[in-house]
């Protein structure tokens, strides 16, 4: 699961490096709980900070 690319060009548009880096961060976090095997936690987590 990847972060949608509407998400993350908005991201970049709003608050430029800082947003994207976060963007890029969280995305990051996921991918490396999917290969950890968490894949269920890793959801929860992404859309938590998603929703924040």
């Amino acid at each position: 699961m990847f972060l949608p690319l509407e998400l993350f060009t908005q991201s970049i548009r709003s608050h430029a490096l800082a947003s994207c880096k976060s963007a890029l961060q969280m995305q990051a976090s996921l991918i490396e709980e999917i290969i950890d095997g968490s894949v269920s936690e890793a959801a929860a987590v992404f859309l938590t900070e998603l929703a924040a």
